[in-house]
């Protein structure tokens, strides 16, 4: 997986981390590298995501990258799960005092803003591990989101369409047409307007 520099400086470093970045820079991705890199050193991960499809192209991705190539098995996804590295889970499944979160080094949450506030509010309070939540910003405020913009105990890396370099400027003037300013500042720029 070609990976770009805010993924690399993001993956595997500890603390609460919040990734604000704009559509198609690569959340996910970052997810999935933060994911890889702390199972090659032997950490337990829970990647959590807003619904079930999203787990399963999570899960593909992080048998890709494990692997090597694109070949996704259902049976090597499900030895991850036994070995007890990795569980995956959509964000309606995971019941926080039954799940045994603090069994975990870390915990990735994709699109974390479309997550029930009080899973994200427990982590935040009763997790000691490692946390990296990726949002896009949105339009309705969460609770994510002003962490990102306001809190002191999580550390925020922006990330707009134009520091992407997979993205070109063509790509991005497209986009700006068909969006309102507002629209720009969150999906293009990364800017967090709700609160």
């Amino acid at each position: 997986m070609n990976t770009e520099y805010y993924q690399d400086e993001l993956a595997g470093s500890s603390g609460n981390r919040i990734m604000v970045g704009a559509r198609q820079v690569g959340k996910t991705s970052t997810i999935v590298h933060d994911v890889v890199s702390r199972y090659r050193d032997e950490q337990t991960v829970l990647v959590v995501a807003p619904r079930q499809e999203m787990v399963f192209q999570i899960q593909d991705m992080v048998q890709a990258e494990v692997d090597g190539h694109n070949a996704v098995t259902k049976r090597y996804i499900e030895s991850l799960e036994h070995d007890g590295f990795i569980s995956f889970m959509s964000a309606t499944s995971v019941d926080f005092n039954t799940d045994k979160i603090q069994y975990y080094d870390a915990i990735c949450i994709d699109e974390a803003n479309y997550v029930d506030q009080e899973l994200c509010f427990n982590i935040q309070h009763e997790f000691d591990g490692d946390v990296l939540l990726t949002i896009t910003p949105a339009a309705k405020p969460h609770i994510v989101d002003m962490w990102a913009k306001h809190s002191p105990y999580w550390q925020t890396t922006q990330v707009s369409a134009s520091d992407a370099p997979h993205i070109d400027g063509y790509s991005i003037r497209d986009r700006q047409a068909l969006l309102s300013t507002e629209q720009q500042a969150r999906e293009l720029d990364a800017e967090i307007t709700s609160v």
